[in-house]
């Protein structure tokens, strides 16, 4: 599994998840940034 980084809190979590784990962020937002 691919891991990025939380756009909001900077933390390292698997590429599909749907939130962070730790911050609750929505992560949608954080893959289209993370391709372009």
């Amino acid at each position: 599994m691919l891991t990025v980084l939380c756009s909001h809190c900077g933390k390292s979590i698997v590429e599909d998840a749907i939130c962070c784990p730790y911050c609750g962020f929505k992560l949608k937002v954080a893959k289209v940034m993370k391709i372009f």
